[in-house]
């Protein structure tokens, strides 16, 4: 494993101790062929307390995988989990979508704006599907506008779903990633099925 450029970038987005900055040198020269070595390596230069070892050996193993030849424009499909935010991120609607349904209407109204949001959001969702399948310039123009017609609504007395939407737009271009490669799912529901049964077993279990 080496710790090179793109090891980095990937350590700038997270809080590490100016300690473990300092004694880290980034190039990519092979600084351990096994976990062993690679932990000898981590002593060596003094970085042993846990979240310092556990990032230091993310941006490595990501390191390693970028100099092995994985693309950095490699799209990484996820729920919103932080640490799949790298390379290029985008995220799953059916998660997204997710957010919305866990609000509690206490009121009447209430559950009427949330339906309501519910329906849009579905509606275009619907429309996002048949992007990729006829994409253009301007289908592309007019979904990226359409986003900000369904998520840019405001409801003063429900500040929950005022939050959620904001949680959207902020989130728009990682939501969007498929006008720009149209061959990227909108959810992630295959990698989900592909791990079931081990989340099932975690739950029976009570841990990993």
């Amino acid at each position: 494993m080496y710790v090179g450029e793109c090891s980095r970038k990937y350590l700038q987005s997270y809080k590490l101790g100016k300690k473990q900055w300092k004694v880290l040198e980034f190039d990519s020269k092979v600084l351990a062929n096994s976990t062993q070595a690679w932990n000898q390596y981590l002593d060596s230069i003094g970085i042993v307390t846990p979240l310092a070892v556990r990032l230091v050996t993310e941006a490595a193993l990501l390191g390693g995988l970028i100099e092995g030849g994985v693309s950095q424009k490699l799209v990484i499909l996820s729920d919103g989990a932080g640490q799949f935010n790298l390379l290029v991120h985008a995220l799953c609607w059916v998660h997204a979508e997710r957010a919305i349904r866990k609000l509690e209407g206490s009121t009447a109204v209430f559950r009427q704006n949330i339906e309501e949001v519910q329906t849009l959001l579905w509606d275009y969702y619907q429309e996002l599907k048949t992007y990729p399948k006829t994409p253009s310039d301007q289908y592309k123009k007019y979904l990226w506008a359409r986003f900000d017609e369904v998520f840019g609504r405001c409801y003063l007395q429900h500040p929950t779903l005022n939050n959620t939407l904001m949680g959207f737009r902020k989130n728009k271009k990682q939501l969007l990633r498929v006008l720009d490669d149209p061959d990227i799912p909108l959810h992630n529901n295959a990698a989900e099925s592909d791990i079931r049964e081990f989340v099932t077993r975690r739950k029976i279990s009570g841990g990993t």
